[in-house]
């Protein structure tokens, strides 16, 4: 039997103590279990790719085998404690080279009553990935593809800032991997995880 999945539950036989290998089909039996685990693969959403610690005093951290053409679209998701205060912490992909990233910031101070302040920036060397000391996460689309590439961030909180934003990453270059590192100082602790998007 194919799989129903997703347009609807497959509804599966199951054998008693006393079945026979033929009653249900035993064969038959694996076959459907491997076409409906096949279909849940295709449509489980996120599917963790790789988790990373990060060092104490690391000036930079860079995480191979993140991207593959098994997805198009990826999720970073973790913590990232900075030894200096509320210090950036920027991205670069692996094998993008020359000054491709463009983006814009925004950000509030906690506890301030002033406006949100923008931070464009482009034509730059890396990404900004503002502050993550209490979390963060971001998504990255189309990074080991030729095409170019776009990226977009959630809240990611520090000890004064919020911040938001994304850009793009103008390189037909298809990376595998990205390297993260503060703007000033080294990582005072943290752990990263990142997430394949389905294609189904």
């Amino acid at each position: 039997m194919a799989t129903n999945w997703p347009t609807s539950r497959d509804t599966f036989t199951n054998p008693s103590s006393s079945s026979t290998l033929d009653s249900p089909s035993h064969a038959a039996q694996h076959a459907n279990i491997n076409d409906a685990v096949e279909a849940m693969q295709l449509y489980a959403g996120l599917v963790l790719v790789k988790s990373q610690t990060i060092s104490t005093g690391a000036a930079s951290v860079t995480v191979t085998g993140a991207f593959s053409s098994t997805f198009l679209d990826y999720m970073i998701v973790g913590q990232i404690g900075c030894a200096v205060g509320s210090t950036t912490v920027y991205l670069t992909l692996t094998g993008v080279t020359g000054t491709p990233y463009d983006g814009v910031i925004y950000y509030n101070t906690f506890g301030a009553a002033t406006a949100e302040i923008l931070a464009p920036y482009n034509n730059a060397t890396q990404a900004d990935i503002g502050h993550w000391r209490y979390g963060g996460s971001m998504i990255i689309s189309q990074p080991n593809t030729t095409g170019y590439k776009g990226f977009s961030l959630s809240n990611t909180q520090d000890v004064t800032y919020m911040r938001r934003g994304g850009g793009r990453i103008q390189s037909t270059t298809a990376s595998t991997g990205f390297t993260i590192f503060p703007a000033a100082g080294t990582f005072s602790f943290g752990s990263i995880r990142i997430y394949g998007f389905n294609k189904g």
